[in-house]
Parts: C-alpha cells; structure tokens; sequence
C-alpha cells in the first residue's frame, strides 16, 4: 500500500483478513490469535467481528483469555463497546446456553435460552471499569424477564424465578457498590445506555 493509502489495496487487505479471521475462529486452538488479526482492521470492523466471535464463547477462561487479548490489541475503551454488543445480541437473542466442559448446567427451573441471557452478564464483570454497564443489562434483564408475560397479567413463577436466579447466583454480591464508586470516579459519568428492541 503506498503512503496516500489506495482504498482498493486497503478494501481487499480488509477483506483477506476477515476470510482469515472467520477461519481462525472456527478452530478453538488458534482462537488466541484473532484478536491480534482483528486488531489490524477498521475500528467499524473490530467491534463487528470481535462481537460476532465473542458471542460464540462459553467457558469463563476463554471469555477471560478473549477479553485480555482485546484490551491488549485494540484503542483504549473499545472493548468495553465489544462487551455491550455482545451482551446486547445475546440477551435479544433465544439461543440456548451451549455448556463448556466442566461448567455448572442450566439453573433448575430455568429455560436454557434465559439462562444464557443471565449468563452474559459475565462478560462484563472480569473489570471494575465494566460493573456499572453489568449493573445496567442486569437492570434490563430484570425489566425483560418481568415484561415478557402479557399486559395486565403477574409475572410467571418461572419469570420470577429467573430473577432471582440471576440476583442472587450470577451477579457479584458488590455489583451496585463496585459500579457506584467507578462511576463516581469517572466523574459521575454513567455507562451509556444499551438498547434492545422490546
């Protein structure tokens, strides 16, 4: 690519990396190095491909080795805008929870396509700089599980078991105070707002 940058050369560069990085995370032994190849694309294109390759992880440490990898390789704050597209598309989608080996099961009582909505508020909980968006999806989450049952009706035991699973066994017990004292240490800057269709 010259110097003036020839957006033909950088559109096909563009491209051969996304074919090669769709390869590399159809193989779990190479899923180390898509953040590296991510890095080298667009900002548009990073939060895309990464978001799209994070959904399809399930095991706390690849989640864990995932997100190091895109704090290490990309701008400063854009995993944090990864994680929210990730929470995003995986609360509003129905796809049921895929279990890693040697993880718990699905909660009893709960639907797998919820439990994996719970679930991926975990995304959000490996950094304090995160809680306070956590604490925003688990409010949403909350709202969606109440909301789902018909206008004028009560909540199910089912919805209102959901929301007590995810209170009490997959959210941090400090998830409020962790995510008041870093929003007020970002000057009482709040994470911005995630919104889902409804």
């Amino acid at each position: 690519v010259s110097a003036g940058g020839d957006s033909n050369d950088d559109s096909l560069c563009e491209l051969l990396l996304l074919k090669y990085i769709s390869y590399l995370s159809t193989r779990r032994d190479l899923w180390s190095h898509v953040a590296l190849y991510c890095s080298l694309l667009s900002v548009d294109n990073i939060l895309e491909t990464y978001s799209s390759f994070m959904i399809n992880i399930h095991s706390d440490q690849e989640r864990k080795m995932a997100l190091e990898l895109a704090r290490d390789f990309f701008p400063e704050g854009l995993d944090c805008c990864i994680l929210r597209n990730v929470v995003r598309e995986m609360i509003i989608s129905d796809i049921p929870w895929q279990h890693a080996p040697g993880e718990e099961g699905t909660p009893a009582g709960v639907n797998s396509a919820d439990a994996r909505k719970m679930r991926s508020i975990h995304w959000l909980c490996y950094y304090p700089e995160h809680w306070p968006d956590a604490l925003v999806c688990a409010n949403l989450l909350l709202r969606i599980f109440l909301l789902t049952e018909d206008v004028g009706t009560e909540p199910s035991d089912s919805s209102l078991l959901a929301c007590k699973i995810l209170c009490d066994k997959m959210l941090p017990d400090d998830l409020a105070d962790v995510a008041v004292m870093q929003c007020e240490q970002n000057d009482g800057n709040v994470p911005m707002s995630i919104s889902l269709p409804m």
